[in-house]
């Protein structure tokens, strides 16, 4: 994002929530370049480390960690990560739950790419999160095996990921 003006005409950097995710907006080469980050959202420090394990080996770098969808969203602001999987089911923190967590990122940058993850099957809530801009939405547990639709669909959006 192009600096902002200020009132005696110097400049400072545009506001977090105006600037694009690093590889928005990036050729398809230099996101060939790019090891993308990510932002794991998830009340169980198994499940975390479970999801780091798969996103690492597809070839993201750590971005982060949130235990729950306002942490998240704090997060998501603040690191700007290229991808967040967000779990369904979490404890509440403040007012937002990952619904409310989950529009607000996509309301903040509309490209930001999102996978949900939840212990629920539920086809209301999966249809809810899709048709509101998620990538994908994986049921717990998960194995290399049933990841990797969710992989080939990230290597078509990261085109630098390891295959």
């Amino acid at each position: 994002a192009q600096p902002m003006p200020l009132g005696d005409g110097s400049r400072r950097p545009a506001p977090a929530r105006f600037r694009r995710a690093p590889c928005i907006g990036k050729s398809l080469e230099a996101r060939k370049q790019m090891q993308p980050t990510a932002l794991i959202v998830d009340d169980s420090p198994f499940v975390r480390a479970i999801i780091r394990h798969h996103l690492t080996a597809a070839g993201f770098s750590g971005g982060g960690e949130a235990e729950n969808a306002e942490e998240g969203l704090r997060l998501f602001r603040e690191l700007r990560p290229n991808l967040v999987t967000l779990d369904v089911m979490m404890p509440m923190a403040g007012e937002l739950d990952s619904l409310g967590a989950f529009r607000a990122m996509k309301k903040e940058n509309p490209d930001s790419v999102v996978l949900v993850v939840s212990v629920l099957p539920f086809e209301k809530v999966r249809e809810t999160f899709l048709k509101e801009g998620a990538i994908a939405f994986i049921t717990k547990p998960f194995n290399q095996y049933s990841f990797g639709p969710v992989r080939q669909r990230l290597s078509r959006i990261f085109p630098g990921l390891a295959h």
